[in-house]
């Protein structure tokens, strides 16, 4: 990419999901991009819930928040069976992450989830 003055190559500073360019011989204000790169991601993503044998009362509540569930479904889901949902994309994954993060309940996610 060119500065629009001094037709100077520009260059690039990455931090995170931030893209600055900047001129290094002009006082050209730099051209700031943010994209949020998740979209681009074309992953499809499987989260399951795991078992565990130690739960209490918050957790099942979570799990029947989260799975739609009653209790006596989110007790076999957290005694038994675990639960696997559809399979998403990356933007739905870190949706259903953010949720299960702010509870205690175990899980994985299929192929490895980096947002």
């Amino acid at each position: 990419m060119k500065c629009k003055k001094c037709k100077n190559e520009l260059i690039e500073y990455r931090m995170s999901d931030t893209i600055e360019y900047i001129c290094p011989v002009c006082d050209e204000l730099p051209v700031t991009q943010t994209d949020d790169l998740i979209e681009f991601d074309t992953n499809r993503y499987v989260v399951r819930i795991l078992t565990v044998k130690d739960y209490n009362k918050n957790m099942l509540k979570d799990i029947t928040k989260i799975c739609s569930c009653n209790i006596l479904e989110a007790k076999r889901i957290l005694e038994i069976t675990g639960m696997e949902f559809k399979q998403m994309d990356a933007i739905e994954t870190r949706e259903l992450k953010s949720k299960l993060e702010k509870t205690s309940v175990s899980f994985e996610i299929i192929p490895e989830f980096h947002w």
